[in-house]
């Protein structure tokens, strides 16, 4: 039976939460707030242990006394972001509705400049009913809270949320949400967004500077300066920016720090030109390591990267990705879901249980596009699927490209590619050391059935060197003829390589890519079960089902690790087979 991986994690839970933020900018009407901070006391109860300063909103409140409940709050995020922020912080609980950037005291009316403006040790938790007493009561899947840049509010939505950018008409806010760690206080982990949509940023005012993160803001650029907020529970959903990071943009340049960490985060139907869901920036002596944990790309599209762009030009960028799932993004141009740029600096992500399943480029790189021009660009990759991604010329599921004396050398761990499509060459890798290096190192890995204008057959199908060399142990790949006729040239043999069918649960026709069906687990015979090397797995424990990572499967009384992405387990089903992917 064939599982369609839209509904593994049953992606667009789409319009599934609501997510959070607010403020606007600190001009002129700075003074007429100040009364509102004298009236101000401290909330303690069983659940605010530490007596912080609580503020309530609620579309059904009164604005009266904000910090007593649900029925006398504030009407709009706005007023509560300010009053938190002149007083040096506290939490704020918002209750389900919409809410926009343009509303509150001293806001100007559909202005696009209005923003929710994030601050240091301010926490902003959506997704409450209004009968809620305590923090554990919410629910923000079912009370979905909004923060939407449709201010003139006429935008195609549902429930208040954009599902497309061509549902935006009009004039919107040019950033939904503002963290800037470069005016005022830095933007630490102390500062939290949790339970909101974020949708309908359109940051498209070339003329002013307003091209990105038409989402989410993020600015930690220049010497001393931090944008490191921590974002739970968050739903990117229909926002876009002319240039860069469609939902969210995130700047440590100039000896900055930008280290956000996002947990369970979707980012959907979001586009820029580069990074249609999140545009990492590093320039200059920047260095920036931010973390995603259970995040999901769906649908996101741009020129360059489409899911995700890594700049680090002149600077260091790390991205740290465990449990993340990239589906059906596209790029114009490369890179259809990621791309890593370290133009004489350094973009090198790691990436540990990762999907890559029915993403496409115009160009190279159908799934990622690693770019050390000058630079490095090698990201370390354990656990990660790669399934049935589409280039139209080169690098069905990766490209790696080292040129000017750069580096493109990715490290891949129990990888599975397989079901990918090159419309030229390199169905699953492509490796181009022309003029510099690109040396990728495969082990305890599978590449099998992808296609490229060779067809599936030959090893030119499943990896292609241009002046590039492979290094390849323990690993199933199609057409190498195994370790005891290897190749040799540009594919270097390490020994435990073999070129059987791995019997894959349910093959993925590469001719169908861009694709999400197949199941990519193994059969019981299996010839990947107990092939692979346990000195490769590096202290990873468990496979990218989170089952243990060295099993005997084969029953020889020596629990060996398999190859590829998923160890074989074996269950009694009763007629019930396990979802394809996590």
């Amino acid at each position: 039976m064939t599982e369609n991986l839209l509904n593994k994690d049953s992606i667009i839970c789409a319009l599934i939460m609501i997510i959070g933020l607010f403020l606007a900018l600190l001009f002129p009407w700075f003074a007429d707030i100040q009364g509102l901070a004298s009236s101000t006391e401290t909330s303690i109860t069983a659940d605010n242990p530490e007596a912080v300063t609580r503020y309530y909103v609620a579309k059904t409140g009164d604005g009266t006394n904000p910090i007593l409940g649900w029925s006398t709050a504030f009407t709009n995020v706005q007023d509560a972001l300010t009053e938190a922020i002149l007083t040096s912080g506290g939490e704020i609980w918002v209750a389900e509705g919409v809410y926009y950037p343009d509303e509150g005291i001293g806001q100007i009316e559909n202005a696009r400049e209005s923003t929710f403006m994030l601050a240091d040790n301010v926490k902003l938790y959506g997704g409450f009913d209004t009968n809620d007493t305590t923090f554990y009561e919410r629910d923000w899947e079912r009370n979905m809270t909004v923060l939407s840049g449709d201010i003139d509010q006429n935008d195609t939505n549902t429930g208040g949320v954009v599902l497309t950018i061509t549902h935006i008409v009009g004039n919107n806010s040019y950033n939904v949400i503002t963290a800037n760690g470069a005016i005022g206080a830095n933007i630490t982990k102390n500062s939290v967004l949790d339970g909101f949509t974020i949708t309908a940023g359109r940051a498209n005012d070339s003329s002013n500077f307003y091209v990105q993160g038409g989402g989410f803001y993020c600015y930690g650029a220049g010497n001393g300066n931090e944008c490191s907020p921590i974002l739970t529970n968050i739903n990117f959903s229909g926002n876009f920016a002319q240039a860069t990071g469609g939902a969210l943009y995130t700047d440590c340049s100039f000896g900055g720090k930008s280290n956000p960490q996002l947990t369970n985060v979707t980012f959907s139907s979001n586009k820029a030109i580069e990074g249609g869901a999140i545009y990492n920036t590093a320039v200059t002596n920047g260095i920036c390591n931010p973390f995603l944990k259970d995040v999901t790309f769906f649908n996101n599209s741009a020129n360059w990267g489409g899911a995700l762009y890594n700049n680090g030009i002149t600077g260091s960028i790390y991205p740290n990705l465990l449990d993340v799932t990239f589906i059906n993004n596209s790029a114009e141009n490369d890179g259809g879901a990621m791309y890593n740029y370290g133009k004489q600096g350094d973009s090198s992500p790691s990436l540990t249980n990762v999907i890559f399943a029915g993403n496409s480029a115009g160009g190279d790189g159908g799934a990622i596009y690693n770019y050390g021009y000058s630079g490095i660009s090698s990201p370390s990759l354990a656990n990660v699927v790669f399934s049935g991604n589409k280039a139209v010329f080169r690098g069905g599921a990766i490209y790696s490209d080292g040129s000017e004396n750069g580096a493109a050398n990715p490290i891949l761990t129990n990888v599975t590619i397989s079901g990918n499509f090159a419309g030229e060459i390199g169905g699953g890798m492509y490796n181009n050391g022309y003029d510099g290096n690109s040396k990728p190192l495969v082990q305890n890995s599978i590449l099998w059935n992808n296609k490229d204008n060779s067809g599936t057959e030959p090893l030119f199908g499943n990896i292609y060197n241009n002046a590039g060399t492979v290094t390849v142990t323990h690993t199933i790949i199609q057409g190498s003829e195994g370790s005891s006729s290897w190749t040799g040239g540009s594919y270097v043999d390490d020994g435990g390589n073999v070129d059987i069918n791995p019997l894959f649960l349910e093959p993925i026709d590469p001719n169908s890519s861009p694709t999400t069906l197949g199941n990519l687990h193994l059969q019981s015979n299996s010839p990947a079960i107990d092939a692979g090397n346990n000195s490769f797995i590096n202290g990873i424990s468990t496979d990218l089902d989170g089952e243990p990572r060295i099993v005997d499967g084969d029953k020889d009384a020596t629990p060996t690790v398999d190859m590829g992405a998923y160890e074989y387990i074996e269950y009694i089903f009763d007629g019930y087979l396990p979802l394809i992917m996590r």
